[in-house]
């Protein structure tokens, strides 16, 4: 799997269409929102969920910083023992 995400970047990040930075834009991620990555793509992370694209992960190219992180296993792994449990780590 090429893992979970978490967007960093307020207020959002584009989804696009294709991993570059002039493909379509198909849906955006809010600040916050966690992502299931399908397939990465050297800097570029392919989502799938309510809108299946591509998100850069670091936006320094064009001057935006780290747009995403990945989460740890062990969160995540917490996340999936304890679902109902809130993690200020994890929950916005």
């Amino acid at each position: 799997s090429a893992g979970v995400w978490r967007v960093l970047h307020k207020p959002r990040v584009a989804i696009r269409k294709d991993p570059s930075t002039t493909a379509a834009i198909v849906g955006v991620a809010k600040h916050g929102d966690t992502l299931q990555a399908c397939e990465r793509r050297k800097d570029w992370v392919c989502v799938q969920g309510e809108q299946r694209g591509w998100v850069l992960i670091d936006g320094a190219s064009v001057g935006l910083g780290q747009l995403l992180e990945r989460l740890d296993d062990r969160l995540i792994k917490l996340r999936v023992m304890h679902p109902t449990k809130q993690l200020p780590h994890l929950v916005e």
